[in-house]
């Protein structure tokens, strides 16, 4: 078991939402789906969009900013730029789309902690 650092109660991260918790280092977005809880990064790694303001859909959140979509579980890109045809192919050639950070997050007796 590694270092944890408590973030909050549990009933801070209401079902099938967001809440973004700050801590002496980093911000971290806890998501709440089903059973579970997941954190990501604040910010999306492409733009700097702020995630607390992307759209849960499941386990995936879509980026407000510029329309990512990561996997809130393993910080896969599941779409990279949300642009149409000529826009969208030249945006992406050349780079590779960077996944999004994720934290674990445990939840133990009505508490939440970021696992390091």
């Amino acid at each position: 078991m590694g270092n944890r650092i408590l973030l909050g109660n549990t009933a801070d991260v209401p079902a099938g939402g967001l809440k973004e918790f700050r801590t002496e280092l980093e911000r971290v977005v806890v998501a709440h789906v089903g059973n579970a809880f997941s954190g990501i990064a604040a910010r999306c790694p492409h733009m700097g969009g702020a995630m607390i303001n992307g759209r849960l859909d499941g386990a995936s959140i879509t980026c407000a900013l510029h329309g990512s979509r990561f996997n809130i579980q393993t910080g896969e890109v599941l779409d990279w730029v949300h642009a149409p045809g000529f826009l969208r192919a030249f945006l992406t050639l050349g780079r590779p789309p960077k996944p999004i950070q994720t934290y674990a997050v445990i939840e133990e007796a009505g508490k939440l902690y970021l696992e390091e």
